[in-house]
């Protein structure tokens, strides 16, 4: 099994380090993003009720880590399947008798580690260059970090399934991506984001996995928050206890369903579903 999935991992990590383009948008947009918007709005804060208050650097640096682990997992795993099978190759890697699950595996496991090292090198920028200090909890950003690029991996080996060609992947998936940053309290300020909206994002793991990572970092309780008109109240959870939250839920019921759908639903060539 070894044996398939490590010449997969080399194949998909290379390939990913030959794409200018791909490697622009999953490790230099995020950094660039927070520097500009961080030097930008360095005297910024934003409130979070009780007297206790946030920079909107880090504030924005943090949940940017939620647009990495789509970028690397979501984005490059759903979108190198999906090209991969419109060539053939993905028909011809399974035709030389390796193992499904083995050859899956190195997709997956290849979007999980440059998930995870585009997120290390976003925090640690933000951390040099914006001020950004060290984790509160760094078990817990660990764990967040590594939950966060496991389960965008296998939803997008899942979707993957849907993608009807190569040339309408971009579409299918920088689209939604996008759209969730904006409804999922990435950029800006959740607040200020009309409710119906909020409702919508909280069907997705997106302002979890955003949230999570902050309150692992600043060492307080995002996951339970409530909005407020100008701001929001923290949640009282401390420690691991955080993660514990109606957003944890709906992470795991993707992570099923997107099993579920994988093994059901995965595409090896273009005209068969098995």
């Amino acid at each position: 099994m070894n044996n398939t999935i490590l010449p997969q991992f080399h194949l998909q990590t290379l390939s990913f380090l030959r794409n200018s383009k791909t490697v622009f948008f999953t490790l230099a947009f995020p950094v660039v993003l927070a520097l500009l918007f961080g030097l930008a709005y360095k005297d910024e804060t934003l409130p979070l009720g009780g007297g206790v208050s946030v920079q909107f650097r880090s504030w924005l640096a943090l949940g940017l880590t939620s647009y990495v682990v789509l970028m690397g997992g979501f984005i490059k795993v759903a979108g190198d399947i999906a090209s991969q099978r419109d060539s053939g190759l993905l028909k011809r890697i399974r035709l030389r008798g390796e193992s499904d699950g083995a050859v899956l595996f190195g997709y997956a496991l290849s979007g999980l580690v440059i998930s995870l090292i585009c997120e290390a090198i976003l925090l640690l920028s933000a951390v040099f260059f914006l001020g950004l200090k060290a984790p509160a909890n760094i078990p817990g950003t660990i764990l967040v970090a590594l939950l966060g690029a496991v389960l965008c991996t296998v939803i997008g080996v899942a979707y993957s399934a849907f993608i009807p060609s190569a040339d309408s992947s971009q579409m299918m998936l920088l689209v939604p991506t996008l759209i969730l940053m904006f409804l999922s309290g990435v950029f800006e300020p959740a607040w200020i984001i009309p409710a119906s909206l909020r409702d919508i994002s909280q069907v997705f793991p997106v302002g979890y996995l955003a949230d999570a990572m902050r309150s692992m970092w600043l060492g307080q309780d995002f996951a339970h928050a409530t909005m407020t008109a100008n701001g929001m109240n923290l949640g009282t959870h401390q420690g691991l206890g955080i993660l514990v939250s109606p957003g944890l839920a709906v992470c795991c019921v993707w992570l099923l369903v997107s099993v579920v759908v994988s093994l059901r639903f995965f595409r090896w060539d273009v005209r068969s579903g098995r």
